[in-house]
């Protein structure tokens, strides 16, 4: 018997909302727990701020799919490496797709953004993702936060978004529909900002998560979607810490 419509929406919205609930939730708790053992080990308190703030970025998305993948495991529902994107290690081919990938996701984005431009006449749109690596000094303070954008971020939302949500989705809805929720999730996640909410950068993580959702569906796995999130983050990276850095010392 085929399941309706309704009850599709339903387990859509509770896969969504569950991803989503994992994502935030993982980051309160970790803050939370960061908290308390501060006030045991007042060290803690003293620490760098980047080293502080990578540990927490590592834990909360460590513990995000944790979440979102292991209490479900836990209570009968698992899924296995091929549903979660990860049934062969990353080929030549993945690479090569990442790259045109990032490619297309650029391009996309210009269109979109211009677009928006045009529609707001001329309204602001030079805004930028917060990110809270404000104040690197040391090397090895660079390295720790390189790692956090360029490694770990990339490799966690895409398993999280594309690994297991988009791959939950499609198992019961079409394609392109699945594609576009787990975007619009992604998106979504990134609105939060210090100053409000950030719709430039949702709307730029969207189209990313459209591209790299493609990616998932067209070769089985995360490694190319991976890829393009990594490329985004170091440019990110590269301009907004070592090129400020280097004009610094001409």
């Amino acid at each position: 018997m085929s399941v309706s419509w309704s009850a599709k929406t339903f387990r859509a919205a509770r896969l969504t909302i569950w991803v989503a609930v994992s994502f935030i939730g993982a980051q309160f708790i970790v803050s939370y727990l960061l908290s308390v053992l501060a006030m045991i080990f007042p060290m803690l308190g003293k620490m760098n701020e980047s080293v502080y703030v990578t540990i927490y970025a590592a834990m909360s998305y460590s513990l995000a799919v944790l979440l979102a993948i292991g209490i479900p495991w836990w209570l009968g529902r698992r899924t296995n490496k091929r549903e979660l994107g990860l049934g062969r290690v990353p080929t030549w081919s993945d690479i090569g797709l990442g790259i045109l990938g990032y490619v297309a996701y650029i391009a996309l984005s210009l269109v979109v953004s211009s677009t928006i431009s045009l529609l707001l006449r001329g309204g602001h749109l030079n805004e930028a993702q917060d990110l809270p690596f404000s104040h690197l000094v040391q090397n090895f303070e660079f390295i720790v936060a390189f790692m956090t954008l360029v490694v770990i971020a990339p490799f966690a939302e895409e398993l999280l978004f594309r690994g297991y949500l988009l791959g939950k989705l499609r198992s019961f809805m079409p394609v392109w529909i699945a594609i576009t929720l787990s975007a619009l999730a992604f998106g979504a996640m990134h609105l939060p900002g210090s100053t409000g909410l950030q719709w430039l950068v949702g709307i730029d993580t969207f189209v990313m998560g459209i591209v790299v959702g493609i990616l998932r569906v067209r070769t089985g796995n995360i490694w190319a979607g991976v890829l393009v999130h990594a490329i985004k983050n170091a440019i990110a990276f590269y301009c907004l810490f070592i090129n400020p850095v280097i004009v610094g010392m001409l």
